[in-house]
C-alpha cells in the first residue's frame, strides 16, 4: 500500500462545533431528530470515522455534506480539519438543503475563524 503525503489511514476523530456560551448548532439540530434519523446518521458516522464517507460532495469553503437516501434526503454537514478530525456544524433535509448548505458554510467559515485566531 502507498501512503500518499498528507494522507493517513489513522481514523477521524467526530467533534462538534462548539462557541463561546456552549452553542452547538450540530447538537441542536441531532436531537430534534426522530430516533430512525440518529440510527442513520450514527451508522454513517461510523464509517466516516474510517475515512469512508460513501455519498457525499464537497461544497465551497472546506464544507462537506454527507448526502442519505433515507427519509426526505437526510443531509449532514461538516468538514474536515487538519486530517484528524470531522467536525460537524449542522444537519437538514433535501427540502431545505439550499438554507441548510448556507448555514453550515457560515459556521464552518465561523470556526475556522476561531480556531486561527485562538492559535495566533
Amino acid at each position: 500500500m502507498i501512503i500518499l503525503p498528507g494522507k493517513t489511514n489513522q481514523p477521524l476523530e467526530i467533534q462538534y462545533v462548539e462557541f463561546e456560551g456552549g452553542a452547538i448548532p450540530y447538537l441542536k439540530w441531532f436531537r430534534k431528530q426522530t430516533a430512525e434519523v440518529k440510527t442513520e446518521v450514527d451508522a454513517r458516522l461510523i464509517q466516516v470515522r474510517k475515512r469512508n464517507f460513501g455519498d457525499h460532495r464537497k461544497l465551497p469553503r472546506g464544507v462537506t455534506e454527507l448526502r442519505f437516501k433515507f427519509g426526505q434526503a437526510l443531509r449532514v454537514y461538516g468538514g474536515e480539519w487538519k486530517g484528524q478530525f470531522f467536525v460537524l456544524v449542522h444537519g437538514g433535509f433535501k427540502p431545505t438543503q439550499q438554507a441548510d448548505i448556507k448555514e453550515a458554510t457560515r459556521l464552518w467559515v465561523e470556526f475556522t475563524k476561531a480556531v486561527g485566531k485562538k492559535r495566533k
